[in-house]
């Protein structure tokens, strides 16, 4: 596969993100994740009503959010680990996220990394049943990929594109010390890097081709050791009262803030598909 600039386009969808990802810092504190307890849960905003059950949902502005039927457990999201906290939402509790909380964390100026790589698992979650995309669109692919850091895998890392081949990857290719070790065609249900070249100390790279765009990264593999360590210092910092969700969540965006994104999204799923 021969090197590809960027594209205009791909520019474009960069540069709508950057305006997207904006807007959730402005809203950092209303965000939330939320899930019926059971297949009664109704949520109402703006018109819309949305099942949240059995698949969570997220939602960048929660405070105009309300639960119209049944009974919702919500996790109201900040990249300061210490504001990511749990509340349960019946019918007529108001707001997901009330409004008082959403002006206390609104001056926090974090990022909305944990956020986004929420958004990222969910909208994996959607593809795998439908093959459509809730949020992320195009860009779903270049953000589940691999970058900055990543523990060395003992399985092969599979991102599922849908349950039909995706028309819209033409190409991708992975590299190790700069040598390719995968290369893929599209269309195709999903991309799967081999665990076997990710050894601790390597250094990849990948290169992207979907819809209109040409995407690039890369990322370095790190000893499963050094992960172990850090999620147990985050474990110890993220006491969350006996909330099993909200601690993990906790560790999760440390992980996020240390740069080991696909390795803290291993943990959302497993906060938000219990």
């Amino acid at each position: 596969m021969r090197k590809t600039p960027i594209s205009t386009a791909s520019a474009a969808r960069a540069g709508g993100a950057l305006l997207l990802l904006a807007a959730w810092m402005h809203a950092q504190a209303a965000a939330c994740l939320y899930r019926g307890t059971d297949d009664t849960a109704r949520v109402i905003g703006g018109g819309v009503v949305t099942t949240p059950f059995p698949q969570a949902l997220s939602a960048p502005e929660c405070a105009r959010l309300r639960v119209a039927s049944g009974t919702v457990d919500v996790v109201v999201l900040s990249a300061d680990r210490a504001a990511i906290a749990s509340r349960r939402v019946s019918a007529g509790g108001g707001a997901l996220v009330p409004a008082s909380g959403a002006d206390k964390g609104g001056t926090s100026g974090e990022s909305p990394g944990l956020l986004k790589q929420i958004l990222v698992v969910l909208e994996g979650d959607q593809k795998k049943v439908t093959g459509s995309s809730r949020d992320a669109g195009d860009d779903f692919l270049r953000n589940a990929l691999p970058v900055d850091k990543l523990a060395q895998p003992t399985a092969d890392l599979v991102i599922v594109l849908g349950p039909a081949p995706d028309a819209n990857l033409h190409s991708f290719e992975l590299l190790v010390g700069g040598k390719p070790v995968l290369r893929v065609s599209g269309p195709a249900r999903s991309v799967t890097l081999p665990a076997a070249a990710l050894k601790a100390g390597v250094h990849a790279s990948w290169r992207l081709a979907y819809g209109d765009g040409h995407d690039e990264g890369s990322f370095d593999v790190v000893p499963s050791e050094r992960l172990a360590e850090l999620e147990a210092t985050l474990a110890t910092e993220s006491d969350a009262g006996g909330d099993a969700k909200v601690a993990k969540l906790r560790i999760a965006s440390g992980l996020v803030a240390q740069g080991y994104n696909w390795d803290a999204r291993e943990l959302i799923r497993t906060a938000v598909n219990p």
